[in-house]
């Protein structure tokens, strides 16, 4: 199953990369990896407030991420 998932994955994030050549995509996602792979810009939402707005490059590791929603600054853009 996890097979087929992945597939299907990548197969959705292919479109949605082709469609992003011609409309705006709006992608909302928990996960850090498939942020950096699909977004030319990543928005922060912690503690139900906008946290910062960066690219897919200055996106903080994962222990940083975890620290800046613990209550930490890291990441703080």
């Amino acid at each position: 199953l996890g097979d087929v998932y992945k597939r299907q994955t990548h197969t959705i994030e292919n479109l949605l990369l082709k469609l992003a050549e011609r409309y705006p995509i709006l992608l909302v996602s928990h996960g850090l990896l498939q942020a950096q792979r699909m977004a030319s810009r990543i928005v922060l939402f912690g503690k139900g407030r906008l946290q910062g707005m960066l690219s897919p490059e200055e996106l903080p590791n994962e222990a940083e991420m975890n620290r800046f929603f613990d209550g930490g600054d890291a990441g703080n853009r």
